[in-house]
């Protein structure tokens, strides 16, 4: 993993740290994170690696592919 990588997931760690991520979700958190130059809303969903890995996968954030507009939370 190169340094800058490293640095960005060390601060998602720091930033969710209320969360009991494991090691390969916050992989992926970093990925998505790059990738879209956001966190996912962890706030009000229950997001799951796999969903993650369809967002980057599909190059669409997870509000595109999870979030129904429909509906206000």
């Amino acid at each position: 993993m190169d340094p800058q990588r490293k640095e960005i997931r060390k601060d998602i760690k720091n930033m969710l740290k209320t969360y009991a991520f494991s090691d390969s979700m916050l992989d992926v958190i970093t990925e998505y994170a790059i990738k879209f130059e956001s966190i996912p809303p962890f706030g009000f969903y229950l997001v799951k690696e796999e969903d993650l890995l369809r967002c980057i996968a599909e190059n669409k954030t997870y509000d595109d592919l999870f979030i129904d507009p429909n509906i206000i939370v």
